[in-house]
């Protein structure tokens, strides 16, 4: 199979998706720690005849907790696109493991097309633009729904949701249109990673925006899913993202094998062609494996990974051609 690996400077050896793994780190502890304090509070505090005192302080701990969980979240998006720069300046590095290399490896080594290296970095200051946005809207609304509730919570002050509801609807009115808006710019951006790779984008998901049951704001409902297509080294390739995961299928005759993640490892069922096992033998174990099922058979190859993994789909189909090759 053609190869098109840069082999200027070293492998790169890193964790992938660390940073957002500390705060979920966060998240959790934080909602056990919050749910504690609050009981505790109501326990104490909220047994007089004026429960003011310990609303104030169970609010208080609950928006105070949302805003430092998403403020985090946006401080590790600042380090995800920190480190795709840090990326970028070393150069595509070449790739021997999947689990451990950078999307501009991937990119790199899956391209079967020349790269615009200019619209590739048009399109990733697009993407964090738009998920910056998302984060930013999301601490705003926290804050529109703060004054909104604790006033009333607090001092029964009916004025404060007069004036704010109308408020966080038509804000939220406003972000589902944007949203549609965002999803356009998204999928465009798609293109400049999509092209070199020799796929286009056949499929995208409807998007609506309806009003919400209660009547209160609207939301904008998404059905359908994002799928990739084209030929690539003389196989028909298809990436397809739903509600149920991200499936990679390649088309062709291959004997029957199935491997499935153990952990964070792959491993190959009894009786698999010896050079899938040798395929395998060479992956180190990551976090991007977890949930990772492999078959292969007369219908092709398909790797299916939970939703949760959408964004790996590069290094299913880097490992599904050499998976191809081997068997």
């Amino acid at each position: 199979m053609p190869e098109n690996l840069p082999t200027r400077g070293r492998v790169r050896l890193a964790p992938v998706g660390d940073e957002f793994k500390r705060t979920a780190r966060f998240a959790f502890g934080g909602i056990i720690l919050v749910a504690a304090l609050s009981l505790l509070i109501g326990g104490t505090l909220g047994q007089g005849d004026d429960p003011t005192l310990a609303m104030a302080l169970i609010l208080a701990i609950g928006f105070t907790f949302t805003f430092l969980v998403m403020r985090r979240q946006r401080g590790d998006l600042d380090a995800v696109e920190a480190r795709a720069m840090q990326d970028a300046a070393l150069g595509p590095q070449q790739v021997v493991d999947p689990g451990t290399a950078d999307p501009l490896s991937l990119l790199s080594a899956l391209a079967v097309r020349p790269i615009d290296e200019r619209a590739l970095k048009a399109a990733g200051e697009t993407t964090y633009a738009l998920a910056r946005s998302s984060y930013d809207a999301g601490v705003k609304m926290i804050v529109l729904i703060a004054l909104a509730v604790v006033p009333w919570q607090l001092f029964q002050f009916a004025w404060s949701l007069v004036v704010m509801v109308p408020v966080i609807v038509i804000y939220a009115l406003y972000l589902a249109y944007r949203a549609l808006a965002g999803l356009d710019e998204a999928y465009e951006a798609t293109e400049a990673t999509l092209a070199p790779l020799g796929l286009r984008l056949t499929e995208r998901p409807e998007v609506e925006v309806v009003s919400r049951p209660t009547g209160e704001g609207a939301r904008a409902d998404v059905s359908g899913a994002v799928e990739y297509a084209g030929r690539r080294h003389g196989r028909g390739v298809t990436v397809r993202h739903d509600e149920d995961g991200t499936t990679t299928s390649l088309s062709g005759r291959y004997p029957e094998f199935e491997i499935t993640a153990k952990g964070e490892r792959l491993r190959a069922a009894p009786g698999v062609p010896p050079g899938v096992d040798t395929l395998l033998d060479g992956l180190s174990a990551s976090p991007v494996w977890r949930g990772v099922k492999i078959t292969g058979g007369r219908d092709g190859i398909t790797v299916a990974r939970p939703v949760a993994g959408a964004q790996h789909w590069m290094r299913d189909l880097w490992l599904a051609e050499r998976l191809a090759e081997a068997a």
